[in-house]
């Protein structure tokens, strides 16, 4: 299924393009399996992923050079603006027994200052970010953000952006190889809200919206470039 419909959408990514994957159905008729798959037989995202960073390869963007702003734009990453996404990591990864994911962000921005000040780059260079919401009861949620048994969760806002909409505050995160990228989507995936139906004990009410951000550092371009891969379901 994945080389019928993804492999070719999956590769144009880094040639600039964005799309969008949708998979509708009926409780238990098994869109949840096709998307994710198990460790054995694995669905069409975990694929997806590992294409892009076996396209990668070496060339990812260790040293976080850019990140996006939330807003479709590119900003060039410092000391301060890289301090969200080092707690998000060390949230997600707390259940870790390697120290080194849920610190690897921070050891990069302590360690190497004087490389994110100078954005320098040589050859093709990529990172990888991931955010991750639902639509439930017309509200959006962030599902790398875990819900508290004390508190409601925070409807986040939608925003225009010239011709876009953007989701304000919606946490995105970077990744740097296919394990972090498929641990981040479980943390995500188990936030969800779910009630029992008759064909299913533990149901998604919700539409879970899952997006691959692509950020390309060409050294013979004067600016890097974003493409996105989004799927609904």
């Amino acid at each position: 299924l994945f080389e019928q419909i993804l492999e070719q959408s999956t590769d144009e990514i880094f040639t600039g393009s964005n799309w969008l994957l949708c998979t509708l159905g009926l409780t238990n008729s098994g869109k949840t399996h096709t998307m994710f798959g198990t460790p054995k037989d694995p669905g069409l995202i975990p694929q997806c992923l590992q294409r892009i960073f076996l396209h990668i390869g070496y060339n990812i963007d260790t040293k976080v050079l850019y990140k996006p702003d939330g807003l479709e734009n590119l900003v060039q990453t410092n000391m301060n603006n890289l301090q969200d996404e080092i707690n998000y990591r060390k949230y997600i990864f707390k259940d870790d027994k390697d120290d080194y994911r849920r610190t690897r962000l921070q050891s990069i921005v302590q360690d190497q200052p004087s490389v994110l000040d100078d954005h320098s780059v040589e050859d093709e260079h990529y990172s990888i970010w991931i955010s991750f919401f639902e639509l439930y009861n017309e509200s959006v949620f962030d599902l790398l953000i875990k819900p508290s048994a004390m508190k409601k969760r925070k409807a986040l806002r939608l925003m225009q952006n010239n011709e876009s909409t953007v989701i304000r505050d919606l946490v995105q995160i970077p990744v740097f190889d296919l394990k972090e990228a498929e641990d981040t989507i479980r943390f995500g995936y188990a936030n969800r809200a779910t009630s029992k139906t008759d064909l299913n004990e533990a149901s998604s009410r919700s539409h879970a919206v899952l997006c691959i951000t692509l950020i390309t550092i060409d050294e013979f371009e004067e600016e890097p470039t974003m493409s996105h891969m989004c799927k609904f379901h």
